[in-house]
């Protein structure tokens, strides 16, 4: 998973060059870059969740007394 983050943040800094480039004004499509971040970050998000789940808190548990010995006999 560590790798498929670096690659997309290859393919990240490649559609950030690119949008920064000259759009041919004449061009009948251009490629929308700005989608393709959004959605790298989106994957990117989904990576780190899921590398990173959400853990239980930890809890304040009732002390133990440590003291099982009776002074007193039961009678039955």
């Amino acid at each position: 998973m560590t790798f498929i983050l670096r690659q997309l943040d290859a393919a990240d800094r490649l559609s950030i060059a690119h949008n920064d480039a000259v759009i041919d004004p004449n061009a009948r499509y251009t490629f929308d870059y700005a989608r393709l971040s959004a959605d790298i970050d989106v994957i990117r998000q989904g990576i780190n969740v899921y590398l990173t789940p959400s853990r239980a808190q930890p809890r304040n548990p009732a002390e133990l007394t440590g003291h099982y010995v009776r002074s007193e006999q039961i009678q039955p």
